[in-house]
């Protein structure tokens, strides 16, 4: 059997992905998101209280030594709070950036990632109004386009409860002794990658359905 091409994945957004990192970083079973390392090579960058227009003007976070093949986006939440901000302006800076890193950056395959809501106490009763606009909207570009850009649905965060956020009301809950929810964030954008790989090399489909067990 040929033997498979590294595929470089990038995972960029704001704090949720700036977490992410952290999260990784501090448990060693999750390193490269426990993705084969000759076979997925993982780029996390994230900076909190990101919006999409400051992600993409970033030369920081979006230099690469190589190209990128994959490319997951965690973005809008934050511009999201801004309520003068049309909800559909949002959705087309992201599908505009998702665009730009397609013919610009080369990138093969983007995966926007679904919105997650916050607590009312903390954002006011609008803002998941607005979150459930924008991921309706955003999943409808993106199925009117060719799927080299897709919309992502994060299984498991849409509980009426929100009990997958932390005592913030903003971010999903993560302590030492408490890794349920972040690992499951992990989970999604780790099949996300695993299901973009298969799109782009469909060589790769039964070794990547052997890595969707492997958790």
């Amino acid at each position: 059997m040929a033997a498979c091409t590294v595929q470089n994945v990038a995972i960029l957004g704001h704090s949720y992905i700036r977490r992410l990192g952290e999260f990784i970083q501090d448990n060693p079973d999750c390193t490269n998101m426990r993705l084969d390392r000759e076979r997925f090579n993982i780029c996390i960058r994230g900076v909190g209280g990101l919006r999409v227009q400051q992600l993409a003007n970033s030369r920081e976070i979006l230099t690469f030594d190589t190209k990128q093949d994959i490319c997951f986006i965690q973005i809008g939440g934050n511009d999201l709070s801004n309520s003068k901000t049309p909800v559909h302006t949002i959705v087309e800076w992201i599908m505009s950036f998702a665009q730009f890193l397609i013919q610009g950056k080369e990138v093969k395959s983007v995966l926007i990632g679904q919105l997650l809501r916050r607590h009312p106490w903390k954002v006011g009763r609008s803002y998941n109004e607005r979150v459930i606009q924008t991921n309706k909207l955003l999943h409808r570009a993106c199925t009117q386009r060719d799927d080299n850009i897709q919309f992502w649905h994060h299984r498991g965060f849409w509980d009426p409860e929100l009990s997958f956020l932390g005592r913030d009301g903003v971010h999903i809950r993560y302590s030492k002794h408490d890794q349920k929810y972040m690992r499951k964030y992990m989970q999604s954008i780790r099949s996300a990658v695993l299901h973009a790989s298969n799109k782009i090399s469909p060589s790769n489909g039964k070794l990547n359905q052997m890595s969707m067990i492997d958790v």
